[in-house]
């Protein structure tokens, strides 16, 4: 058995909890809200609509909108789904960084923008 107080002084920082924390209904559900805010690529779901239908595909191509290849990876009713998977130009990079990125884009391309 493993001494758990060996590892009681690590701390993750928010970024590599980001990186962990993926793969959820809730963190997909999260994802359509930004983009539905960010320029209306996507619905705006619920945690229990992303686990109930396959909306897995329309959150991919809503990120695409704005550069970012995302690998959404599924969870079940009772549990969830390893991390989600986000990419810009062919680089995997944090959930955060993928926000940021997408944020950056619209700015600089008002076409892209919610109307």
């Amino acid at each position: 058995m493993a001494d758990k107080d060996k590892f009681a002084d690590e701390m993750l920082t928010d970024d590599e909890l980001d990186g962990v924390a993926g793969g959820t209904a809730a963190e997909t559900a999260e994802d359509s809200q930004f983009l539905h805010d960010l320029n209306g690529s996507t619905m705006s779901y619920s945690e229990l609509s992303i686990r109930k239908h396959d909306l897995y595909e329309e959150i991919t191509k809503a990120w695409a909108t704005v550069g970012v290849k995302a690998v959404i990876n599924t969870g079940n009713m009772l549990g969830d789904g390893k991390p989600n998977e986000y990419y810009i130009n062919g680089h995997k990079v944090w959930r955060k960084q993928a926000m940021e990125y997408a944020k950056t884009v619209v700015n600089d391309c008002p076409v892209l923008m919610k109307k």
